[in-house]
């Protein structure tokens, strides 16, 4: 019986410590399963901060050629501008800018108006109504802080079409100007 007894000491004694092995084994492949948890999440929050940047720019520009399109149609303004808009979305107001730079807004074709007979109408034939389309290019710039490098850039085209509208000789006035015409991006 003694014989049997040694045997199961002897037996206990090479399984002692597997347990902290085998622990601390699964210690390492859950810290490493956490590590590589953590870079996704940390990646994903960046692309997502990212992305909320760009769709920012790209809301700048949309207002920028909105601004310029009813200048445009209200005060005959046809000359690019520059708008510059501060972001009041963020923790410190004032900290971010958008500098938003426009294109002319010009004719691209001149067609009479389709949806009205005034052009044939008596007391407005020498006032003649036609139907434009305009070309007009935002590009929105993001400036964070006193940076003079942009954080994102987000650059969007329209064609906008008006009828009845009345020629302007002041739409025109990029068309003498290179610089001014190579703003329009399509």
């Amino acid at each position: 019986m003694s014989n049997n007894g040694s045997h199961r000491r002897a037996r206990r004694n090479t399984e002692s410590g597997s347990a902290y092995i085998i622990a601390l084994l699964l210690l390492v492949v859950f810290t490493v399963i956490g590590l590589g948890l953590t870079l996704i999440t940390q990646t994903e929050m960046q692309l997502g901060a990212n992305e909320k940047t760009l769709q920012r720019s790209f809301y700048a520009a949309d207002s920028g050629l909105s601004l310029k399109q009813a200048e445009a149609l209200t005060e005959a303004d046809f000359a690019s501008k520059t708008y510059t808009l501060q972001d009041l979305g963020m923790a410190s107001p004032g900290l971010a800018t958008q500098e938003v730079d426009t294109s002319p807004f010009f004719p691209i074709e001149k067609s009479p108006c389709n949806l009205c007979d005034i052009n044939n109408q008596g007391e407005y034939r020498e006032n003649s109504f036609w139907r434009l389309n305009y070309a007009a290019t935002a590009e929105a710039s993001r400036y964070v802080g006193s940076s003079a490098e942009a954080t994102s850039m987000k650059t969007i085209a329209t064609m906008v079409s008006v009828q009845p509208w009345r020629d302007s000789a002041e739409a025109y006035v990029p068309m003498t100007q290179p610089d001014e015409l190579k703003k329009i991006k399509f």
